[in-house]
């Protein structure tokens, strides 16, 4: 997700989240990840296309935007769209219980016309995006919670990996950065170093 909403923001796209099959219960990982995302501003929306909660404020939400629909395979995206846009009977995959992971349904993006007058674009599932054109000094602004932190870190510039005197090291030791979204940090970095190689 945070590599998501990286592109997103790269290219001045709005996004968020949309938290699908809350039916089927919302664990407690999910429901702190979900508090990460609001406390970065970022809107999440909850829904289940198979029992409909949700869906009324999802409308309501989409009312003439044009919006994207991306995920991985198994998320409900076609189901979602099966419910939001009456007679396009798209096939839907289910999850595979050989590999427990969505099965590949969609194979191409396309533009849907809505009946509220905005659009939906659904894309193919993906297992993972990569983020391009960033240098990795320039990651963490890419990271809001990583701006709000108070105190300079020792160095400059400053990795945020394993400086000693690190702002953001003893903000996540503190607690007031999510470990998960700080990992998430640490691999995309690692992935930007290794590209400049």
């Amino acid at each position: 997700v945070d590599r998501v909403l990286i592109a997103a923001a790269q290219g001045d796209v709005p996004a968020s989240i949309l938290v699908n099959k809350i039916d089927q219960g919302v664990d407690s990982w999910v429901d702190s990840r979900i508090k990460v995302w609001e406390n970065l501003g970022i809107r999440v929306l909850k829904c289940s296309a198979e029992s409909g909660e949700g869906m009324e404020v999802l409308l309501k939400y989409l009312e003439k935007k044009t919006a994207v629909l991306f995920g991985p395979s198994g998320v409900g995206k076609s189901t979602l769209l099966n419910k939001l846009i009456p007679g396009i009977n798209l096939t839907t995959g289910g999850l595979s219980l050989k590999y427990d992971r969505g099965r590949h349904v969609t194979n191409f993006g396309r533009l849907l016309d809505t009946p509220w007058g905005g659009h939906l674009i659904d894309t193919p599932g993906v297992r993972e995006i990569l983020v391009r054109g960033i240098r990795p000094e320039d990651l963490p602004h890419w990271f809001p919670e990583f701006e709000n932190v108070p105190g300079k870190c020792s160095f400059q510039p400053c990795s945020h990996k394993h400086e000693p005197g690190c702002s953001i090291l003893k903000a996540v030791e503190d607690g007031l950065i999510d470990s998960d979204r700080y990992e998430n940090y640490l691999r995309i970095r690692n992935e930007l170093e290794s590209e400049v190689r």
